[in-house]
C-alpha cells in the first residue's frame, strides 16, 4: 500500500504543490472521489476550491479508474476555458495514463506513479466509496465557510446553483 487514507494522500500532495502557493492557484476536485482530498489541499494552501462533477468510465475488463477519463475530461474543460498554469495533481497514477496527460499540462505532480493499470483503491489501506450526495455535501460545507470567511460570495452563486440542483 502506497497511502493509508486518502487524508494521507492529500498531505503528500500538498508538500509537493507547495512551490505554486505563491501563484494563488485554485484547487479544483473532481467528484466525487477527490472533493475530501481537495478540501484538505485548498485549506492547507490556503487557496480557492472549485470542483468539476466527472466520475470514472469503466470499459470492460478493464479496472474502475485506470483509464485516465475524468482527468482528461477535466483538463480539456479547463483548457477550454481557458485556464493557463494549468498542475494536475493527483496521489496516484498509471504511467501510461500520466504519460498522455503530461504534455496537456503545464506540471504533473503525482506522489506515485505506478508502472501498469490497477484500480486506484488498490493503492489505498482504506478507501472507502465517495458517494455523490457525501461530495456535495463536502462542497456545500466548503462554500459556507467560504462566503463567511470574507470570500466574494458572487464566486460561489454557480456552485450554489449547481449542488442545490
Amino acid at each position: 500500500m502506497t497511502f493509508s487514507n486518502r487524508a494521507e494522500a492529500a498531505d503528500r500532495l500538498v508538500e509537493l504543490l507547495r512551490p505554486w502557493q505563491s501563484g494563488r492557484p485554485i484547487v479544483v476536485a473532481l467528484a466525487p472521489s477527490g472533493v475530501a482530498a481537495a478540501v484538505t489541499i485548498a485549506h492547507a494552501l490556503d487557496t480557492p476550491l472549485d470542483a468539476i462533477a466527472v466520475h470514472e468510465l469503466t470499459a470492460p475488463g478493464v479496472p474502475a479508474g485506470v483509464l485516465g477519463a475524468a482527468a482528461s475530461l477535466a483538463v480539456s474543460v479547463l483548457r477550454g476555458q481557458g485556464v493557463k498554469g494549468l498542475v494536475l495533481a493527483v496521489p496516484v497514477g498509471a504511467r501510461a495514463a500520466l504519460d498522455r496527460l503530461r504534455p496537456r499540462v503545464d506540471a504533473l505532480v503525482c506522489v506515485r506513479e505506478m508502472p501498469w493499470p490497477r484500480p486506484v483503491r488498490e493503492w489505498y489501506e482504506d478507501y472507502p466509496e465517495i458517494t455523490d450526495r457525501h461530495a456535495r455535501r463536502l462542497l456545500r460545507d466548503e462554500i459556507s465557510r467560504n462566503c463567511v470567511d470574507e470570500r466574494p460570495k458572487a464566486a460561489h452563486a454557480r456552485h450554489r446553483k449547481a449542488l442545490n440542483a
